[in-house]
């Protein structure tokens, strides 16, 4: 029998997740241009129950991440990643034709 038990995340915890993840999002683009910045990944995480706390260890990055409808948006919350993501592409598909 498995020794897990349940924890409800906290606002503390909930932060501390997205900004791991925004930490290795800066990382991965770290020296690109803008234009060139990965906008969307996959951020794999587990997470440790330490002193209370969920604290999130990344295991990797992912550029094709899978899930896209279903995921939510770091900065604004907004489900359905992949309408937000479409404009983007669109915008830079028209540039690209327009070069």
């Amino acid at each position: 029998e498995g020794s897990g038990q349940r924890y409800e995340a906290s606002e503390a915890d909930v932060r501390r997740i997205a900004d791991a993840c925004v930490r290795v999002a800066e990382a991965v683009n770290l020296g690109l241009n803008e234009a060139d910045y990965l906008k969307y990944m996959g951020i794999d995480v587990v997470l440790e129950a330490r002193g209370g706390s969920l604290v999130p260890v990344v295991l990797e990055a992912n550029s094709r991440p899978s899930g896209l409808s279903h995921s939510r948006a770091l900065g604004s919350g907004e489900a359905s990643v992949m309408k937000l993501l479409l404009p983007y592409v669109s915008r830079a598909l028209n540039r690209q034709e327009r070069q």
